[in-house]
């Protein structure tokens, strides 16, 4: 059960980062990919936004108890 917790708030942090610090994801790890290095693709902040939902949405369930 302290695993659950544990990984839960670990979760929520992640998805908390991908949420929030989306764009200065995309400079730290992906910018250099990029032929002109200004934004990240609108493709790019939805797929990234998603994740840090569904990881959100798993933290939640581990701290819940439900899985």
């Amino acid at each position: 059960m302290e695993q659950n917790i544990i990984a839960g708030i670990v979760f929520l942090i992640i998805g908390i980062i991908l949420e929030v610090f989306t764009t200065s994801l995309w400079r730290l790890c992906e910018k250099w990919k990029s032929k002109d290095g200004k934004a990240p693709s609108p493709s790019y902040v939805v797929l990234i936004r998603t994740l840090g939902a569904l990881v959100i949405l798993l933290g939640l369930l581990l701290l819940s108890g439900a899985i």
